[in-house]
């Protein structure tokens, strides 16, 4: 015959667990009620006090991120006020320039002398 398996004996639980005792009186009702709201304010805090400093690290970054767009956008701006004279006078000597084509064209008198001169006007702009 078999050996009979043998049952290993029951192991003590790794955590000690207290079970609830009855309150007597309303003292012990509120010590429990004030150890409860206790706990959960000091979670709460601690969960305020992470989202605090996320949220202190994330206004951080916008705030980088604001100056440097706001950076570049100033050097973009500072760029286009130095260039707009320059770039008004060019497309008035190209309008002008586009005016007399127009002339020679509807006077009949388009010759290589005269597109010759209006390339090296167009020359001299570049």
């Amino acid at each position: 015959m078999s050996e009979p398996s043998q049952i290993p004996p029951p192991q003590d639980p790794k955590m000690d667990i207290h079970k609830p005792k009855p309150w007597h009186n309303w003292r012990e009702f509120l010590k429990e009620l004030g150890t409860i709201a206790l706990g959960v304010g000091v979670a709460l805090a601690a969960e305020q006090t992470v989202e605090w400093l996320h949220w202190r690290e994330q206004v951080a970054e916008a705030r980088e991120a604001i100056a440097s767009e706001t950076t570049q956008n100033i050097a973009g701006s500072i760029r286009r006020m130095r260039t707009v004279q320059c770039t008004e006078n060019r497309l008035d000597a190209l309008a002008r320039m586009g005016d007399f084509l127009a002339q020679i064209e509807s006077a009949g008198e388009l010759s290589v002398a005269k597109l010759m001169l209006v390339a090296s006007q167009i020359q001299s702009l570049a």
